[in-house]
């Protein structure tokens, strides 16, 4: 199993010597001189097996020209990634109608959805779903600073509780990003979720209650209980919640996509690079840069088997480039990759060429499709072997004994 010895057996002369090969065995190898010889009669035959199996193995003229046209075909492209993320300070329509209409074309998926998440919806401890509003002041404010967010803050408390909309309070003038584009929704929270103060406060109030305001290491919120549920969730309910996610899911999905299809036409009509890079700096510019704006960028050279697009998985953007007509450069639609859309344009391509395919290469390439072909093969023998030796119960497997004799 460690392969072959690296030590010499011959006498100053050249010649074998019989007695330092038996001293190594015994000595190097704690095994005994029978042991050795006897496993050198299973490899041999474990040898003469791979080789019988290894004989049966046969490369495909095919298949040689699939290899190399896969080891020889490149290309290099331009491209923008349009994620749903980008999209999330957007707000799917929210009326009652539009999120049946979305549940009775994906029950089956709502379903589904539901069996995974059952859990989450079974024998819970205390929960209270609530809107917040945040004005900053964290560790690094001074006291100054802190009395004008606790000013600010007080004065959304009294517009809130004198019977303004909490959603539209939320998000115009909470400092919470996340939460202020959904009206100040942070779900259902337990106990222990938030720090101590928001706790405290937030557990002690009635539905619909607003709280006074109450500070945190993140500053000062106005609070407002918007539902308390414990022990088992109806079904319907709690797949009401999920189908609450799944839609805005799916809307900012088609927001991408729109997005991507969008920008893939408009490339298309001028093929200007420059062009599409200015309405998406523009785009950037209205809404808002983060890591997620859609950016012209470019690949290096790239084959079949490469992966051109660092952080996502690739497959179908390799079937659509390398798929392209000659003369093609763009897409017949946007690409998705992931959760992602993605466009592109190819701005380079190297085809295999037939005349450097001489039976020189083709003979190289045979051999080294012939050895990874024949490796396969009796691996899959061997995996065969110990699959049925498993079931029948009769896998043995030979533990070495280290060095020391210790077992």
């Amino acid at each position: 199993p460690q392969g072959e010895i690296p030590v010499s057996f011959t006498d100053k002369e050249g010649a074998f010597n019989k007695d330092l090969a038996e001293r190594y065995i015994q000595n190097g190898l704690r095994r005994s001189v029978g042991e050795f010889a006897d496993a050198q009669v299973d490899e041999y035959l474990a040898a003469q097996m791979r080789e019988l199996i290894s004989s049966t193995v046969n490369v495909s003229e095919a298949e040689i020209w699939e290899d190399y046209v896969r080891e020889n075909d490149n290309a290099q492209i331009k491209y923008v990634r349009f994620s749903p993320g980008y999209y999330s300070s957007k707000q799917p329509p929210t009326s009652e109608a539009a999120l049946d209409a979305w549940v009775a074309d994906n029950e089956s998926r709502l379903d589904a959805e539901y069996e995974v998440n059952k859990h989450r919806y079974t024998n819970l401890e205390k929960q209270v779903r609530a809107r917040h509003i945040l004005v900053k002041a964290g560790s690094y404010a001074s006291e100054e600073q802190k009395a004008e967010a606790q000013k600010k803050a007080e004065a959304l408390r009294k517009r809130a509780a004198g019977g303004e909309d909490f959603v539209a309070l939320a998000r115009k003038n909470s400092e919470d990003q996340v939460t202020a584009k959904k009206g100040g929704d942070i779900g259902f929270l337990r106990k222990g979720t938030m720090p101590e103060t928001f706790d405290a406060a937030l557990f002690a109030m009635e539905v619909d209650q607003i709280s006074e305001v109450v500070e945190t290491p993140y500053g000062f919120h106005v609070i407002q209980a918007i539902a308390v549920r414990e022990g088992d969730v109806p079904v319907d309910e709690a797949k009401r919640e999920l189908a609450e996610g799944l839609f805005r899911k799916d809307w900012l999905d088609a927001k991408a996509y729109e997005a991507a299809a969008s920008a893939l036409a408009s490339w298309r009509a001028n093929e200007s690079d420059e062009a599409l890079a200015g309405k998406l700096e523009a785009d950037a510019a209205k809404h808002g840069e983060s890591a997620l704006t859609p950016k012209l960028e470019e690949t290096a050279d790239f084959g079949r088997a490469d992966t051109p697009v660092p952080g996502v998985s690739t497959p179908a953007l390799l079937d659509a480039v390398f798929s392209l007509a000659e003369g093609e450069t763009f897409p017949e639609g946007p690409v998705k990759l992931g959760r992602e859309w993605l466009i592109f344009r190819v701005i380079d391509r190297q085809r295999p060429n037939e005349a450097e395919f001489t039976d020189t290469v083709r003979e190289s390439t045979r051999e080294v499709l012939q050895t990874l072909k024949q490796r396969e093969s009796v691996d899959l023998y061997i995996q065969q072997l110990r699959a049925k030796a498993t079931a029948d119960k009769a896998l043995r497997v030979n533990q070495l004994q280290p060095q020391d004799g210790r077992s």
